[in-house]
């Protein structure tokens, strides 16, 4: 667990040094996009997800997010 207390510390680690840590081990949510490590996998659900979720897409949920 890591507490980091400046904008410029979360910047230097996720920004700086996301290379470090992009592909480490998973924590057992290898399922979930966010814990799985880089890869074919990775790749192949990241681009299924943007098409459902950048900006102009997510306009379409807005009728349905208001109800």
């Amino acid at each position: 667990l890591v507490f980091l207390n400046s904008r410029r510390m979360v910047h230097e680690l996720f920004e700086r040094r996301s290379s470090n840590y992009s592909d480490r081990t998973t924590m057992g949510f290898g399922w979930s996009l966010a814990f799985h490590g880089y890869g074919e996998w990775w790749h192949r659900h990241r681009r299924a997800m943007h098409n459902k979720f950048h900006p102009r897409a997510v306009e379409a949920y807005k009728p349905i997010q208001i109800k």
